[in-house]
């Protein structure tokens, strides 16, 4: 039988070609698959590891000292605005400072002058005080305060130059309070008073003069601190300007008999003692102190037997007005150069125990209360019933006692002058920054 039609061939070489292309396409399919399981795996491997390699990076950089120089941190506290400026921030600059100590990011919104550092921490969480470290000495453009000089410093210009080099170097201060007259009567210059030179009340060889030119050469302004009736060298020879036996106004007065170390002083009800003083004063102001503190209006502690013989005026109320009359004095002998003002301790002033602090009898004279922060406690009450909080940091204590002893004062031209013995280096900046804060320039320390 014929079968007609079309014959088909297939060929053992044309098979094997087809098998091939199938096996390639299978081939390739599974490489592909093969490489992307291997591609997804190795990329969920990798990934925290650079993660981690990445913060490990960014946490090294802001670790790493960008500058050539070293970078201090301490705050430098300034009365001259109200910011702080962190001294490790320069002024000019086109890229930031990166340093270790600063843990979390400056934001745009800080000026590189206001920005504070949180190494510090303040007396007070809510009161933001910055204090530097103990061993930075601020600069005497920083703040305004006075560095008082000791009698030693006085002895010769040798001493004067050595303290005086220190006020500058190590305190930062921009004026220095001289002890010119000492508590008990000496006197620390060479005075061209003519009492003072007979009583040998003079226990210095240095000129007024001198120690004016080696203060002002510093860039120091010159104060002189002046004992006034705690006085008992001058009335032993100037008998005069002692107390007087009542009876017959001629026999002076001593404390107690000389046996026991009794010793006469200086009485403010005399016109030589006022004549004394004043010629003190004029010869300081002369040589040109711009301020004279004036110490020690006081009266000796009388005892019953002694008001017998001395008199009833000794005790009576209006005494006071003796001590006034001695400040206006010497505030009239000084020029108009040089401010005077009467010094008393802060405690007495708020309890009303300053005899001398009379407000509405005081014009034209300044006061310089001595505040020693350690002898009040966590609150005040003045004598007129006012309550003062002075619970806290010493910031908030010193600020306390100067509003307590603004109301007692009156509105009288005040400097506050804090006992320095009493303070810790942190108490002295609190202490400065409370007396800035109430609107003082200045503020002494003894």
């Amino acid at each position: 039988m014929n079968n007609d039609g079309r014959k088909i061939y297939n060929s053992e070489r044309e098979r094997r070609r087809k098998q091939r292309q199938v096996r390639g396409f299978l081939s390739l399919v599974f490489t592909l698959t093969i490489a992307v399981g291997i591609g997804v795996l190795g990329f969920n491997i990798a990934k925290p590891v650079f993660r981690h390699l990445n913060d490990n990076d960014s946490s090294s950089v802001k670790n790493t000292e960008v500058t050539s120089e070293p970078v201090y941190t301490y705050e430098i506290l300034t009365f001259d605005t109200d910011t702080y400026t962190d001294i490790s921030m320069p002024q000019t600059t086109d890229e930031p400072i990166v340093t270790g100590v600063f843990e979390t990011e400056i934001s745009e919104e800080f000026s590189e002058t206001s920005f504070v550092t949180s190494q510090y921490s303040s007396l007070e969480p809510d009161n933001n005080d910055i204090t530097p470290p103990e061993t930075t000495a601020p600069s005497s453009a920083s703040y305004n305060s006075a560095y008082h000089l000791s009698c030693e410093d006085l002895e010769n210009i040798s001493n004067l130059r050595s303290a005086l080099s220190k006020a500058v170097h190590q305190t930062g201060c921009t004026t220095v309070i001289v002890p010119l007259k000492q508590s008990g009567g000496y006197i620390y210059y060479a005075s061209d008073v003519e009492g003072a030179r007979n009583s040998t009340a003079v226990k210095s060889n240095l000129r007024l003069d001198e120690i004016v030119s080696e203060i002002t050469a510093e860039g120091l302004s010159p104060v002189a601190e002046v004992s006034t009736l705690y006085d008992n060298i001058y009335p032993q020879i100037y008998t005069v300007a002692s107390y007087k036996f009542a009876d017959d106004n001629q026999t002076s007065w001593w404390d107690n008999s000389q046996e026991k170390g009794g010793k006469p002083w200086l009485s403010p009800f005399s016109d030589y003692s006022k004549q004394y003083l004043a010629s003190l004063a004029s010869e300081i102001s002369s040589a040109g102190f711009t301020e004279i503190i004036c110490t020690d209006f006081v009266f000796p502690p009388f005892r019953d037997s002694d008001v017998e013989i001395l008199g009833d005026y000794v005790v009576a109320k209006d005494r006071y007005q003796a001590l006034l009359s001695v400040a206006y004095a010497m505030e009239d002998a000084v020029n108009d150069n040089t401010r005077l003002s009467v010094s008393f301790s802060a405690a007495d002033a708020i309890s009303g125990n300053a005899e001398i602090l009379a407000p509405s009898e005081m014009n034209g004279l300044a006061v310089t209360p001595v505040i020693d922060l350690a002898a009040f406690g966590n609150s005040v009450t003045t004598f007129r019933g006012e309550k003062f909080d002075l619970s806290g940091s010493a910031f908030n204590k010193a600020a306390g006692i100067i509003e307590a002893l603004e109301s007692v004062c009156d509105g009288l031209e005040m400097t506050p002058c804090f006992t320095r013995s009493s303070l810790s280096d942190d108490d002295f900046m609190q202490v400065l920054k409370a007396a800035k804060t109430l609107g003082y320039d200045i503020c002494y320390f003894n």
